[in-house]
């Protein structure tokens, strides 16, 4: 494993941070930061992407300014992009989760290191982070993160976002977990050894705090299936977030999996559940080695 501490510590010590201080990242950060973004990306559904790290400590404010997070970022001189070949076919959709279930292995790889981060998928200027980066005009950035040493006190913008985000609040377990079938939520004494997984992935961040996420446990064949409850009034431009939120519960789900030595691997195989509604799309299932 790549982390210094349980990732259960690192998932619930980790909130996004807005507003970041003056102290810059020594070159032994910088170069940990890079060797693990060098590292081949394993992607549940195989996708292509590449990860870097942006040093922009040494442009002018005005430079910094059109890097663009549009005022809701502050003091940020670091940045963490991405990017992933456009899709053709209709799996374009699974390239956005592979993209959130690597984005936050670094999220969370950063926070071991004591840093702060902070996901922005509709927040950042898409253009000059590509240019950052080198992204061709075939390639697609969908996300990026602000990462740094949190100053030490909130901004009064900091703290508006985060209540407005409703950052602090999560799904109770009833609506997003289910035992069997849609029709009947699965308690906690219910998950068993599984308790804690899920309750990782219930804390996990997502997009306007949505938590899009639901899944259902089938006891009897040790398998999750993952869907996605799409928001009906959720804007098109911002469509793919909320696959890029079910990349993020992945991750916590299978770290925290491997940290309590429960093997098991994604499969795709579509079960016999009555979805939620027409806007409830089964995407993917993980089932427990036997």
């Amino acid at each position: 494993m790549e982390f210094s501490q349980s990732v259960l510590n690192i998932i619930k010590s980790r909130k996004s941070v807005r507003n970041y201080g003056e102290s810059p990242l020594g070159e032994a950060e910088k170069i940990k930061i890079n060797n693990f973004l060098n590292l081949k990306q394993q992607c549940p559904f195989g996708t292509e992407l590449r990860l870097q790290f942006i040093d922009a400590s040494d442009i002018y404010s005005g430079q910094l300014q059109r890097l663009g997070t549009y005022g809701f970022i502050s003091g940020a001189k670091y940045f963490i992009a991405g990017a992933f070949k456009k899709s053709k076919d209709l799996n374009e959709g699974s390239n956005y989760i592979d993209y959130g279930y690597c984005f936050e292995r670094t999220i969370l790889f950063l926070t071991d290191m004591g840093l702060g981060t902070c996901w922005l998928g509709g927040t950042f200027n898409k253009g000059e982070f590509s240019k950052k980066i080198f992204a061709g005009t075939e390639e697609v950035v969908p996300a990026v993160s602000p990462v740094g040493y949190p100053a030490k006190k909130s901004t009064t913008i900091e703290k508006l976002l985060r209540l407005f985000a409703g950052s602090d609040k999560r799904k109770p377990w009833y609506q997003i977990f289910f035992n069997g079938n849609f029709a009947r939520p699965l308690e906690e004494k219910e998950a068993a050894n599984y308790r804690d997984i899920l309750e990782m992935v219930r804390i996990a961040p997502s997009a306007s705090n949505k938590q899009p996420w639901r899944i259902v446990f089938q006891k009897g064949k040790n398998t999750f299936y993952f869907f996605i409850q799409k928001s009906r009034y959720y804007p098109t431009a911002y469509k793919n977030l909320q696959k890029i939120d079910l990349g993020i519960a992945m991750c916590h789900f299978e770290l925290t999996c491997i940290e309590l030595g429960i093997k098991g691997c994604w499969v795709e195989n579509k079960p016999e559940i009555l979805n939620l509604s027409d806007f409830c799309e089964y995407i993917i299932s993980w089932k427990e080695d036997n």
